[in-house]
C-alpha cells in the first residue's frame, strides 16, 4: 500500500527535467 512511493519517483525527475529546460531553452 505504498502508492507515493512510485508517484515521487517519477515525479521528481520531471520537475528536473522541466526546470532543466526552463534554465536551458
Amino acid at each position: 500500500m505504498n502508492n507515493t512511493e512510485p508517484i515521487k519517483i517519477k515525479t521528481i525527475p520531471k520537475l528536473f527535467l522541466f526546470f532543466f529546460k526552463m534554465a536551458h531553452p
